[in-house]
């Protein structure tokens, strides 16, 4: 065999394998980005919850104030 020969049969057998390497790569790369999106669509969902909960909170905070205030102005006669 040539040396011509052998060292593009060498160039070919390392370009194959570099791009079996970058398909597995690309592969992985997918994998986690997909994984970051559930992962992010969890956060939010959390983060509405939480809103929605905080939200709840100051509701009755408020409204018992209000009643408060009124309860004070009926004794105040305002």
């Amino acid at each position: 065999m040539k040396i011509e020969n052998f060292y593009r049969y060498l160039t070919a057998a390392q370009l194959s394998k570099i791009g079996a390497y970058g398909v597995r790569m690309l592969e992985k790369q997918d994998s986690m980005l997909e994984k970051q999106d559930e992962s992010a669509k969890e956060i939010v969902s959390e983060i509405r919850l939480l809103r929605n909960d905080l939200k709840s909170c100051f509701d009755e905070r408020i409204n018992r104030l209000e009643l408060e205030m009124v309860q004070i102005k009926a004794k105040v006669c305002i």
